[in-house]
């Protein structure tokens, strides 16, 4: 009897202890496995970062020649369908949106890129607003100037075209603002997108409504296509700014605007006289 008690208990002993040994063989198992997870992970992680950088990259340059190529198209389409006559309103127009924010800029562009590019965003963003408030300014106080001056004159500048020209410069010359201070802020992609959203995807789509629709193959209809384009980029861009609240920030440093302008007058004027 106490034989075969020794032997069930060496029996039992034996079970337990290799229970035991498997259940410390699985723990091991999986603490490897999950320490393989983990230094997994950064290098998963920087792979996907470096993808979205690649990917970024090669979309910002293929939405750069998209952009040249839709400006190729809509030339073309302008000269062979509307006519020469208002391909020279269009250039006019595009020269405008190029010459408007240089000449009511004042030179200012510098001197922010210097405050906002590293300055974190709560104290960045009354930088930006000023800037943007600034070209505010001057369309508000300077178009009506223009739209008084046209009438004195006797309109040599049809209403119709005042009328969808103004709003054309006026969106344009914020477009461009916002476009410089998104690339001081490192936001490139955010700012090509934005940038192809004006300037390349409307002219493709334009051209596509006028083959469907003779009617619409008219300058108005193309500048009522631009001046869509550019309320859409600002929709993205108020969409932006409520995201993450970052509406909070705005606000405006009108002494320093005014010493900017100031202090990049001689400089400003050099640049415009040469």
């Amino acid at each position: 009897m106490i034989a075969r008690r020794d032997s069930v208990r060496h029996k039992h002993d034996s079970s337990n202890s290799g229970g035991g040994h498997t259940f410390t063989q699985r723990a091991g198992s999986e603490s490897d496995h999950l320490t393989g997870a983990m230094n997994e992970s950064p290098q998963r992680s920087f792979g996907l970062r470096r993808f979205w950088q690649i990917w970024q990259q090669v979309t910002l340059v293929a939405l750069r020649g998209l952009i040249t190529l839709a400006k190729f198209a809509l030339t073309f389409y302008i000269a062979r369908v509307l006519g020469l006559a208002d391909l020279g309103l269009y250039g006019l127009l595009a020269g405008g949106t190029t010459i408007v924010p240089a000449l009511f800029g004042f030179g200012i562009t510098d001197w922010i890129s210097r405050i906002i590019v590293n300055l974190p965003l709560p104290e960045a963003m009354p930088y930006m607003t000023s800037r943007v408030a600034l070209s505010l300014a001057m369309h508000v106080v300077g178009q009506p100037l223009v739209w008084f001056a046209n009438f004195a004159l006797g309109a040599p500048i049809p209403w119709s075209l005042m009328a969808l020209a103004s709003p054309i410069l006026f969106l344009e010359h914020l477009a461009t603002d916002a476009h410089d201070i998104l690339t001081l802020r490192g936001r490139i992609y955010l700012a090509g997108v934005l940038l192809f959203m004006r300037a390349g995807l409307w002219p493709p789509l334009i051209m596509v409504w006028a083959w469907f629709d003779a009617s619409a193959r008219t300058l108005d209809h193309l500048l009522l296509g631009w001046i869509t384009s550019l309320v859409l980029v600002w929709i993205v861009l108020v969409l932006h700014l409520l995201a993450h609240r970052r509406w909070r920030f705005v606000g405006l440093r009108v002494r320093w605007l005014i010493d900017c302008i100031r202090n990049s007058m001689p400089f400003y004027l050099q640049d415009i006289s040469g």
